[in-house]
């Protein structure tokens, strides 16, 4: 955000000057444009940046329209009137747009996956883990990323995956359990993490891995209803029922 607010700041203000730099504010807003194009197409996360010099050249064009429409001809309401529906235009028609484009050409797949996701949204688990028994002490959990955030917001416990750059090592040890067939591995990496909870959500699957790790391994026999000796599956409420949760119990475990 930094960078962006910097250079569309300065943006703004070469544009705003009357020393007749107003055609390099041009140029400079192209090459922002530009390179945080370049960016979005690799990594989508940064058209919310590259949006914000789009957004200066936009309220420039309408500028220009209603500085010419206040100065024609007309009643004053006419005049109000007209810079009032090129505003709204040029506010709704572009996100109108957007979503007519989302609507016509989503793929199925892509709509398909959405519903998953909201099958699988987080809140009702940790409202779940939130209570008793969970709540009587922090438990250390093994799930996806894209579950982790809401349990570390909601809840008292931990997670071993996070969905942070700083927390990249756990994310692998966490596809490294699920993906493992060996269950002395399994085991060993739970009892480094000091794991009490694994929940899953079949319905979504796993980050990269999807709905299966490959035959045998953790996930795909947990999902199936082939866990360990030493680990039991809970029981959750009907609002979180689309998780799977398990228990890793003190006894079952080494080194606990």
């Amino acid at each position: 955000i930094k960078p962006g607010g910097f250079v569309g700041a300065r943006s703004l203000d070469l544009a705003a000057s009357a020393d007749g730099s107003r055609r390099w504010a041009w140029v400079h807003l192209a090459l922002c444009v530009a390179f945080y194009g370049a960016i979005t197409a690799a990594w989508g996360r940064w058209g919310i940046y590259a949006s914000l010099f789009a957004s200066v050249v936009l309220a420039d064009m309408v500028l220009h329209i209603t500085n010419r429409i206040t100065a024609g001809k007309g009643s004053r309401f006419a005049r109000e009137s007209g810079c009032a529906l090129v505003v709204g235009g040029f506010l709704l028609g572009p996100l109108g747009a957007a979503y007519a484009a989302i609507e016509v050409f989503t793929p199925k797949e892509t709509t398909l996956q959405l519903e998953k996701m909201k099958t699988c949204a987080a809140r009702p688990l940790a409202a779940a883990l939130a209570g008793p028994p969970w709540s009587t002490r922090p438990r250390i959990v093994m799930t996806g990323a894209n579950i982790a955030g809401e349990l570390m917001y909601r809840t008292p416990h931990g997670v071993v995956a996070s969905p942070y750059r700083k927390g990249y090592v756990g994310l692998l040890d966490t596809l490294a359990f699920f993906g493992a067939t060996d269950e002395k591995l399994a085991r060993d990496l739970l009892d480094r993490r000091k794991v009490d909870l694994i929940a899953v959500c079949p319905a979504f699957g796993l980050e990269v891995a999807g709905n299966s790790f490959g035959p045998g391994t953790m996930y795909d026999r947990m999902i199936a209803g082939q866990a360990p000796a030493w680990m039991r599956e809970i029981g959750l409420p009907a609002d979180a029922s689309a998780f799977r949760l398990f228990e890793v119990p003190a006894e079952g475990r080494s080194g606990r």
